[in-house]
């Protein structure tokens, strides 16, 4: 018997007996038989290194499928987000340029229409301050839809002042002299 046969079926006789399998008495005589260099016969036992690995296999087994899964949604989540924000990122250029000969008043009806639907969209609405120049916002026309970007510096659920940028899109309808504009997305990251 090698020295790593020995370790293997001291630890098995360690295993049954505190286990209830064998008695003190047993395992005392088990032990002075390997110390004798003699074989041990463990009357039919489940061998030691079967039961631990196949368990421990088991568990690395499950493990890694989680993983693999958990990996798989966050690339498709990661991809489907990519997605939906280039969607909105190919802009018509010669409707963004033919869009900056309108007067200032239409620009401004825009903005504060968009800084209404982004202020919607804030936990603390209230703190909300936009800038005043016209110039910081970007304002184009995409599919009769207006699209303006800008930022704007509000509170977080904490209290401290972040700066938000935003994306708004929307639809601007004068029925009977009265805004009813619809927002189409406000994105603020």
């Amino acid at each position: 018997m090698t020295e790593e046969e020995k370790k293997n079926a001291i630890r098995q006789l360690q295993d049954l007996n505190r286990q209830g399998v064998i008695s003190d008495d047993e395992f005392l005589d088990k032990m002075s038989e390997l110390k004798n260099n003699k074989e041990v016969q463990l009357n039919g036992h489940v061998d030691y290194n079967n039961v631990n690995t196949k368990g421990f296999y088991t568990v690395v087994y499950t493990l890694g499928i989680f993983i693999c899964i958990g990996l798989l949604f966050y690339f498709v989540s990661e991809q489907s987000k990519k997605n939906y924000y280039s969607s909105y990122s190919s802009r018509d250029t010669s409707q963004t340029a033919s869009l900056r000969t309108n007067s200032n008043e239409t620009d401004s009806l825009i903005i504060v229409i968009a800084q209404e639907f982004v202020k919607a969209e804030l936990k603390t609405p209230s703190s909300a301050k936009f800038p005043w120049d016209n110039n910081t916002y970007t304002i184009s026309k995409e599919k009769g839809n207006w699209v303006v970007k800008g930022y704007v510096d509000a509170q977080n659920i904490y209290g401290a002042t972040v700066r938000y940028k935003f994306e708004s899109c929307f639809s601007l309808e004068w029925i009977d002299g009265k805004d009813h504009s619809k927002k189409v997305y406000t994105l603020i990251y």
